[in-house]
């Protein structure tokens, strides 16, 4: 995960040059549910700015880092999320979940943040099994759950939302990398805490999710071997010049998994040793599928 500098001034001048109008159709449309007490419509109208917040996350999973397709074709491969499930909150952890915490997540609420359905500062692009198949109507906070209509600044300070959230949060204040394994940065408090759950609730450490490991291992496998490019005194200037060129790609935030690729660069001017184990079982690595 990589943090998404935005405001909420700069999403409102993107939405308009990309839709305009759309603004003050989501603004009737939350009129209504706040006096329906209740997220219910025939049919949504998010999808229709869903590209500005591609764009700005640079096709990228806001919570898994997966590079998906660019607009327009790439549209079907990104959901527009909800961070605050619209309609209804439901449970995490459960059973199925198969991980159990020493502190609350303050559970489930039958409806959700329906006032927040158009809210613009609500909103991050994630692949379609971040979206669907893990979050669904789930959000786990440490605090106690907020009124309605209550604003996200307020909300944020109430609830202490358990998940990271890119384009409020830097994750890489929590979440760090060994080789292709995310780990938490604290090991205690709810900085701890927040990015405990951020990787289960994701899976972003579960060998389940090979399209994940896959790729974190692909960029260290390129990452050592331009890196050691560069130190080899037998290469041109010219050749070291383009590894540099391909290493800070591949570090960049607008890469696929950068924030993998950035602790391992890190790793490699720092411990020379234990970035070769780490290539070792890069270069190894076979998908079981």
């Amino acid at each position: 995960m990589i943090q998404i500098e935005t405001d909420l001034k700069t999403l409102e001048t993107q939405v308009d040059a990309l839709v305009p109008k759309w603004r003050s159709r989501a603004k009737r449309r939350t009129t209504r549910f706040i006096k329906q007490k209740a997220y219910k419509e025939k049919s949504s109208i998010w999808g229709e700015i869903k590209a500005v917040f591609m764009k700005l996350q640079h096709n990228k999973c806001a919570y898994c880092e997966r590079e998906l397709a660019a607009p327009p074709l790439g549209s079907g491969e990104h959901d527009l999320e909800h961070f605050r499930p619209k309609s209804r909150i439901e449970p995490y952890p459960t059973a199925n979940d198969r991980v159990m915490y020493r502190f609350s997540t303050r559970n489930s609420q039958a409806n959700g943040y329906y006032w927040l359905a158009y809210n613009l500062e609500n909103y991050a692009v994630a692949c379609i099994t971040c979206n669907r198949g893990l979050k669904a109507a789930r959000f786990p906070i440490a605090g106690t759950r907020g009124a309605a209509e209550t604003s996200v600044s307020d909300l944020n300070q109430i609830e202490l939302p358990l998940l990271l959230f890119p384009l409020l949060d830097n994750p890489e204040e929590f979440i760090t990398f060994d080789g292709a394994m995310p780990k938490t940065v604290f090991k205690r408090g709810i900085k701890y805490q927040r990015a405990v759950v951020t990787i289960n609730f994701f899976g972003l450490g579960d060998t389940q999710r090979e399209e994940l490991f896959r790729g974190r291992f692909a960029v260290i496998r390129e990452l050592y071997l331009q890196y050691e490019k560069i130190k080899l005194p037998s290469e041109t200037a010219h050749t070291k010049e383009l590894a540099r060129i391909v290493v800070d790609g591949l570090c960049d935030q607008k890469s696929g998994h950068s924030a993998c690729a950035k602790a391992y660069h890190i790793l490699l001017q720092n411990d020379p040793m234990r970035a070769w184990k780490i290539y070792e079982t890069a270069a190894m690595y076979q998908p079981r599928s």
